[in-house]
């Protein structure tokens, strides 16, 4: 899983990386692989295996 921040924003992603009330999770799409079964590159995360969701709820 590559933790690195990457500025694009993927159709998983709430946000852009970055935003305040937000943080990383591991995208469920791919289940952290990052690529799909067949090796490509996972659409919803990017290939990152991360996703920009939600934190808190206070």
């Amino acid at each position: 899983m590559n933790t690195t921040p990457d500025s694009e924003q993927h159709p998983s992603d709430i946000a852009p990386p970055g935003t305040p009330g937000t943080g990383e999770n591991v995208c469920t799409y791919c289940m952290g692989r990052g690529n799909t079964d067949n090796g490509q590159p996972c659409v919803m995360c990017g290939g990152t295996g991360v996703v920009i969701a939600g934190v808190g709820g206070g």
